[in-house]
């Protein structure tokens, strides 16, 4: 009756023990999962963008709404593996929609219609 299952030691003030081998190739790439998490930070700046898009009057108001979306989206997406992992696939999934819609959105606009020139009135 050999078991392959191991069981975690309790080392001292009742923690658990890392075998070498989970140590080196596991927790690495749990660790460079739980990295994008720095990326909400990222995310923030499209509420400020949004807020000017928003306020601007030759940009469409809906492309400022939509960044502001998207800030949140990004704040979902990389909170929920942290705070909720249960529920990771289904916020992302819903963070995905603002993501697609925003960013993309503002960057169609100033590549396609961009900012006109305008000329410059006589100096008087």
């Amino acid at each position: 009756m050999n078991s392959t299952k191991k069981t975690a030691r309790i080392g001292p003030w009742g923690l658990p023990v890392l075998s070498a081998h989970r140590c080196v190739s596991r927790d690495p790439l749990d660790l460079h999962r739980y990295g994008y998490v720095v990326g909400w930070i990222l995310g923030l700046w499209l509420f400020h963008f949004g807020v000017l898009v928003f306020r601007s009057g030759f940009l469409p108001r809906i492309l400022g709404v939509l960044l502001i979306a998207a800030c949140f989206g990004y704040l979902a997406d990389s909170l929920t593996p942290l705070l909720l992992p249960s529920y990771e696939h289904v916020v992302g999934r819903i963070a995905n929609i603002p993501l697609t819609l925003g960013e993309p959105a503002i960057i169609l606009w100033l590549l396609i219609r961009g900012a006109k020139d305008q000329p410059l009135e006589a100096a008087a």
